[in-house]
């Protein structure tokens, strides 16, 4: 099951990036054949253009994830490996929220250039 997130949100990174070769989306989605087409987090992570869309997908991965561990025996032999599928995507979605910091602080740090470029060269626009 990680496995299918990993392979979904590098599916999602890929088109978010636009720069990475072809062959590589091609292998993802085989990795996750069919799942790319149920409705859910992983074809919302593989649908998402966009750093907001990316981490809601996330958000509810895990919380279907979190839900799906609490239904488990606790003599579940699988218990560990979805223990650490949680973790897993908590921790992606601890990056792209991350990531989504830093782009919005340097959309802000560009506007206080541009200010400060005004206000350094005031009426230079027009050459």
């Amino acid at each position: 099951m990680a496995c299918h997130e990993i392979a979904a949100l590098r599916i999602a990174l890929h088109n978010l990036l636009g720069t990475r070769p072809a062959v590589e989306l091609t292998h993802e989605v085989a990795e996750l054949g069919a799942l790319c087409e149920l409705d859910g987090p992983l074809r919302r992570l593989t649908q998402a253009r966009d750093l907001g869309t990316l981490r809601r997908a996330l958000e509810a991965a895990v919380g279907e994830h979190e839900a799906q561990l609490g239904a488990m025996s606790p003599d579940d032999p699988t218990l560990g490996y979805h223990r650490a599928l949680v973790v897993t995507v908590r921790c992606a979605l601890r990056d792209v929220e991350r990531m989504s910091m830093m782009i919005e602080r340097f959309y802000l740090d560009i506007e206080d250039t541009h200010d400060l470029l005004h206000e350094v060269f005031p009426g230079v626009d027009d050459v």
